[in-house]
């Protein structure tokens, strides 16, 4: 009996979200997000306060927008807000966009309230080298005098401890020149303009006296007085240390081209640049690719799931192993899916899933060995053969490679509060 329940649960379950599914799909007709998805946008009251502000800048009241601003930051900034059709950001973001915004008036009187908290975040982050403290001026006084040489103090951080990405993030958001205008990567405007052999797109136009110009579409620091050659320069070396080689590229010849005679110390050198830099570029391409795993232990090649397979794997069937599993040939569970279909009339097939080709199993190989599991059992077999890696005794009731029983069981799998078909994968395997 309480098997049953469970059956009758899980069909209550499907056949309302095949329901919700089919509604979602009428109402749209597409496959975008239905508009009864909500996110924790910002409320009405900050709503009418961002409203105030356009109000306040069109009639230049700096002080009334720029408290008004760090008003709904400091009230709401987690929250979101619509940014475009496809985007929401935090609030706090957005008030900082606009606050960027602001003529150098308005920057004067943002910076007069914060500075002084900025300084001494600065002075006690870099003491420390406190990434924490670094972050902070960035997430939250963006505007301050002091945010352009916390990002790079911070990028500099993160690229030491191999973040290669995050230290980009950093750098690029140092001037509004080191990203186009809706905030993609340079380097890739850039090579779409080399792949049309045309020269990179210029600068759009002055805005007509009177017209506003667009809001910004991403976040970046308005008025530095860093050297943005020293910034580029780092931000090639980025490039070269992840291995984006292309990308280095193109990043040291737009840095020839802008700043051909710029000196430095970079890698622990210190030179020209564009010396130092193609130096490194050229031993980075003449250094040999890391040599292909063998093995592959796990789910991804390695806890990180960052393992690489050779460039031409000539993968083919070695040998097949047919698994007479209960759950997947017949058993319980496809029965209850079965009686769930024909009682709600869901369709034959799961979403997205084929109910004869479900890929459902994850093998590891390590050395000759190959190892897999079901919901229950572990199996190993001989690579070179597909032969189990150990014999079973003819009397045995366990089935040919299978060398552990008892990891979970599937009686009460329609039971659990799951819907899909389980994805069995090495983890699950006891050590």
């Amino acid at each position: 009996m309480p098997h049953r329940l469970a059956t009758f649960a899980l069909g209550i379950l499907l056949w309302q979200m095949a329901i919700a599914a089919r509604a979602q799909w009428e109402q749209t007709g597409s496959g975008d997000l239905s508009t009864a998805i909500r996110v924790d946008e910002v409320d009405p009251a900050a709503r009418a306060l961002l409203e105030r502000v356009k109000a306040n800048v069109a009639e230049k009241q700096w002080d009334e927008a720029v408290e008004t601003l760090r008003e709904v930051m400091e009230q709401q900034g987690d929250k979101l807000i619509r940014l475009d059709d496809s985007r929401f950001i935090p609030i706090r973001e957005y008030c900082q966009m606009r606050l960027a915004e602001l003529p150098a008036a308005g920057w004067a009187l943002y910076r007069s309230r914060v500075d002084p908290l900025a300084k001494r975040w600065y002075d006690e982050g870099i003491a420390h080298r406190d990434p924490e403290l670094l972050g902070r001026i960035v997430d939250q006084l963006f505007l301050s005098s002091w945010t352009d040489k916390a990002l790079l103090a911070l990028g500099e951080i993160e690229l030491e401890q191999g973040d290669f990405a995050r230290a980009r993030w950093c750098w690029e958001r140092i001037s509004p020149e080191l990203r186009t205008a809706d905030g993609r990567p340079l380097w890739l405007a850039l090579r779409a303009a080399s792949e049309q052999h045309s020269a990179p797109a210029a600068k759009p136009a002055a805005q007509a006296k009177g017209v506003a110009s667009p809001p910004a579409q991403w976040l970046a620091y308005p008025d530095t007085r860093l050297n943005l050659a020293d910034v580029r320069a780092r931000l090639v070396l980025a490039s070269i240390l992840e291995g984006s080689l292309a990308r280095a590229r193109i990043e040291l010849a737009d840095l020839n081209l802008r700043n051909s005679a710029a000196r430095g110390k970079i890698g622990g050198r210190e030179g020209p640049y564009a010396d130092l830099l193609a130096g490194m570029l050229t031993a980075a391409e003449q250094r040999s690719a890391p040599a292909a795993p063998t093995d592959w232990p796990t789910l991804g090649g390695n806890f990180d799931r960052t393992a690489s397979a050779a460039a031409d794997p000539g993968l083919h069937t070695a040998w097949p192993r047919p698994l007479d599993l209960p759950l997947n040939n017949g058993g319980p569970y496809r029965a209850d899916i079965s009686i769930v279909r024909e009682t709600f009339g869901l369709p034959e097939h799961r979403p997205a899933e084929d109910q004869l080709g479900l890929l459902v199993f994850h093998p590891v190989v390590v050395g000759n060995l190959v190892l897999f599991n079901s919901i229950d059992k572990i199996y190993a077999f001989d690579l070179p053969t597909g032969k189990p890696a150990w014999p079973v005794r003819d009397d045995s009731k366990h089935e040919p490679g299978e060398i552990y029983t008892g990891l979970t069981g599937h009686e009460n799998f329609a039971a659990r509060n799951e819907t899909g078909n389980t994805r069995h994968k090495p983890e699950s395997m006891p050590s």
